[in-house]
């Protein structure tokens, strides 16, 4: 306790019928300061415990923000990583795709060289065998 509510417990604890008006008056201002002081103490208590469980709030809100925030992160992704499997599968698909295109136009050509090689040979066959005649 402070000095000024010990002094308050000490006059106030002396007989009443020995105490002069003004002592009586300065009592009561002692008595009255010693409330407003307790009241004051008691009220940045309270001011302190609600600033406490609004920052706690603060952070339990905050902290369920993040948790979201990370499930839909952690959604988004697994979806990313089957887009780039899709995606690579594609990729692979393709690139077989275009593989055997390039093997057909080469076995084309192939064919198309073999014919006219053939139609030459048959050309010069006939000039042999016109010439020869």
């Amino acid at each position: 306790m402070t000095r000024l509510a010990h002094e308050v417990i000490n006059i106030s604890s002396s007989s009443d019928d020995s105490l002069t008006e003004s002592e009586r008056r300065v009592v009561d201002t002692l008595a009255g300061q010693a409330a407003l002081k307790a009241y004051d103490k008691a009220a940045k208590v309270t001011a302190k415990r609600e600033r406490y469980r609004t920052d706690r709030d603060n952070f339990r809100a905050k902290f369920k923000i993040s948790e979201s925030q990370l499930q839909e992160t952690d959604a988004e992704v697994e979806k990313l990583k089957k887009e780039l499997a899709e995606a690579k599968t594609a990729t692979a698909t393709a690139e077989a795709e275009m593989e055997k295109m390039k093997m057909e136009e080469k076995k084309k050509l192939q064919e198309a060289d073999a014919k006219g090689y053939e139609a030459r040979i048959k050309r010069a066959a006939l000039e042999y065998t016109q010439t020869a005649h």
